[in-house]
C-alpha cells in the first residue's frame, strides 16, 4: 500500500478513517448480492451444465488469481518504492494463497463451486420443485430480515481470534468480514427465484415471489421503494460510525476482541450493509438503469479495472508524490494545521479520481488491442 511523504506516518485522518469503515461496511459485500445473482442466472439456464459452469469459472476467476496473485502485489511493491531489488523473489517464497485484490476472485471461486454442487443435487421443477422454491423463500425471507444479526453475531467471535486486517490463506479473504460475504451471496442467489430485482433491507417487503425468466437478467418484480432512502441511509450510517471508535485515539479495539467497541462495531458494519445496500441498489435502478453514453466507463471494462488499479495506481501516485514533495510550498501547507486535516482528503479525492480513470483506460485499451483478453476478464 502506497503512503505519501508528505503525510507523517503516525498521522491519522479521522474523516478518511470513518469513510474507509463506511465503504468497508456495504461495498464488497454488494459485489458478493449481485455475484451470488449472476451465478443463479448461469445455473439456471437449461444449456448450462454443471461442468460447463465450473470450466467457465475457473476460465475467468481461477486463471486471474493466479497470475495476478504470482506478479500483481510486488510488481505494485516494486512501482511504490521505485526498486526492483530483491521484491519478487521474497514476495514468492513467503506466498502461501491468493494476494492482494484477488482474494475477491478466489473467495468467489468457492463460493460459485459450492453453490454449483447445491444447485446439482436440488429437486427439479418437474418433481418436488414446488416445495423446493417455498422452502428456499421461507429462507431468503428469513436471511434477508435477521441474516444481519447472526452475521453480526458471527463476526463478533470470528474477530477473537481473526480481528480486522488479518487475511487467512488460501484464499486471501479476511474472515473478520467473511460471514457478511457469505450472507449477501445467499442473498443475491435467492433472490432471483424469489424475483427481487435488487437487494431488499430487513424493513421492507420483497418485491415478488417468482419470475417469469429465472436464466436472464429480466424479472416479474416491480420497483419497490425502499423504507430508508440513500440520505438517510448514508446518514445514519455516518453519524453513528464514531460509536464504534469511542476511547483513546489510535485504538484498534474495534477491530476485534471482549469489549464494546469491537461488539458495538460488529452490529452496526452489518446494519449499515442492510440500510445502505438496498438504497444504493435502489438509486442506481431508479436514476441509472439505462445504457451508458460513455466511451470509457463501461461495465465490460470493470473486471480488468478492478485488476489493474492497485499496480497502476502505485505507479501514479509515486510519481504524483515524489513530484509534490519536491516543491517546497506544498510541503510547507501539508505542516500546518489545515494542511494536516485537508490535505490527506484533497490527495485521496484527486488521485482516487485520476487512478480510476487511468485504469478504466488501460483496461480499455488492453482489451481492445488484444481480443483474446476478452475470454477472461
Amino acid at each position: 500500500m502506497f503512503r505519501s511523504r508528505l503525510i507523517p506516518r503516525d498521522h491519522l485522518s479521522l474523516p478518511l478513517f470513518l469513510f474507509n469503515g463506511f465503504n468497508q461496511s456495504f461495498f464488497m459485500g454488494l459485489f458478493f448480492w449481485v455475484s451470488g445473482r449472476m451465478s443463479a442466472q448461469a445455473l439456471n439456464r437449461k444449456d448450462v451444465s454443471l461442468a460447463a459452469f465450473l470450466k467457465t469459472k475457473a476460465v475467468r476467476l481461477l486463471v486471474p488469481t493466479v497470475f495476478y496473485t504470482m506478479l500483481g502485489p510486488p510488481l505494485a511493491a516494486c512501482l511504490a518504492q521505485g526498486r526492483v531489488g530483491g521484491v519478487f523473489k521474497a514476495y514468492w517464497r513467503q506466498l502461501r494463497g491468493a494476494r492482494g485484490v484477488t482474494w475477491y476472485t478466489a473467495t468467489l471461486l468457492a463460493f460459485d463451486a459450492v453453490a454449483a454442487l447445491l444447485h446439482q443435487h436440488t429437486p427439479s421443477p418437474t418433481h418436488d420443485g414446488k416445495d423446493h422454491r417455498e422452502v428456499s423463500h421461507v429462507v431468503y425471507d428469513a436471511l434477508r430480515k435477521y441474516g444481519w444479526v447472526l452475521a453480526a453475531t458471527a463476526c463478533f467471535f470470528v474477530r477473537l481470534d481473526y480481528p480486522v486486517g488479518r487475511a487467512s490463506a488460501p484464499l486471501g479473504v479476511q474472515p473478520a468480514y467473511l460471514a457478511q460475504y457469505i450472507l449477501a451471496y445467499i442473498l443475491g442467489y435467492l433472490s432471483l427465484k424469489r424475483g427481487d430485482a435488487r437487494m431488499t433491507g430487513p424493513f421492507e417487503q420483497s418485491s415478488s415471489t417468482g419470475t417469469t425468466e429465472p436464466g436472464s437478467l429480466k424479472s416479474d418484480a416491480t420497483a419497490v421503494k425502499p423504507t430508508v432512502s440513500l440520505p438517510m441511509a448514508v446518514t445514519i450510517s455516518i453519524l453513528t460510525a464514531p460509536i464504534c471508535i469511542l476511547g483513546p485515539v489510535g485504538s484498534t479495539s474495534w477491530s476485534g476482541g471482549w469489549n464494546l467497541n469491537a461488539a458495538v462495531y460488529a452490529v452496526w458494519n452489518e446494519l449499515s450493509f442492510m440500510l445502505v445496500g438496498p438504497a444504493l441498489m435502489d438509486y442506481f435502478q431508479r436514476h441509472h438503469n439505462r445504457v451508458t453514453t460513455s466511451s470509457l466507463w463501461q461495465a465490460r471494462y470493470s473486471f480488468v479495472t478492478f485488476l489493474l488499479h492497485i499496480p497502476l495506481s502505485a505507479a501514479i501516485e509515486s510519481v504524483v508524490d515524489k513530484g509534490l514533495a519536491g516543491i517546497p510550498g506544498v510541503a510547507r501547507i501539508m505542516e500546518t494545521p489545515v494542511g494536516r486535516t485537508l490535505g490527506p482528503i484533497v490527495l485521496s479525492g484527486v488521485m482516487g479520481y485520476v487512478n480510476s480513470t487511468a485504469s478504466f483506460a488501460v483496461g480499455k485499451w488492453l482489451l481492445e488491442s488484444f481480443p483474446s483478453l476478452k475470454r477472461v476478464l
